[in-house]
């Protein structure tokens, strides 16, 4: 099983929403009932090498065994693309494939991936999805994870910053 997750769009994502993600919480959801050992979480996101405290989220989720890919804020990644290449291989050896995000990038990915669909989930927090995004990518053969959810949000304890900086990476 491979988890892909823009850290980037998540981040916005939960910011935006004035909610803290638990990480560790979010990766049991993700991974469910699969043993741990079957699962590797790829995390693609720009960096400053400057931010200490972006630097200590990403030095936490290595901890956490994720493989954190980083790109630099002057070379524009091209997350659908390397995702497209690193899930395809997955996909071609009959494993499944979890993408989290929250962007059009992801529609890049289904457009190259779509033959795969069937074990494909997506993950993404609806409450900021644009909605034409939203028609095009969940089709019926696709599976997905609403992470804003009541269910989902009580399961991961997101919890409201109550006025508080958000610290998600």
């Amino acid at each position: 099983m491979l988890i892909a997750i823009d850290l980037s769009r998540v981040y916005f994502a939960v910011r935006d929403l004035k909610l803290r993600l638990d990480y560790e919480k979010l990766f049991d959801l993700l991974v469910g009932d699969t043993p741990k050992e079957e699962v590797t979480i790829y995390a693609f996101t720009v960096a400053n090498p400057d931010n200490k405290k972006q630097r200590k989220f990403l030095e936490r989720l290595r901890e956490l065994g994720v493989h954190v890919v980083t790109y630099s804020f002057k070379t524009r990644p091209s997350f659908s693309e390397e995702l497209s290449a690193i899930a395809g291989e997955c996909l071609s050896h009959g494993e499944t494939v979890t993408l989290v995000s929250n962007d059009r990038a992801l529609m890049r990915v289904f457009d190259l991936l779509d033959a795969y669909a069937p074990r494909m989930t997506l993950c993404f927090f609806s409450d900021k999805l644009e909605a034409g995004w939203a028609q095009k990518i969940l089709k019926e053969k696709t599976n997905f994870t609403d992470l804003s959810s009541k269910e989902n949000l009580e399961r991961l304890q997101l919890q409201p910053a109550q006025g508080e900086k958000v610290q998600n990476g």
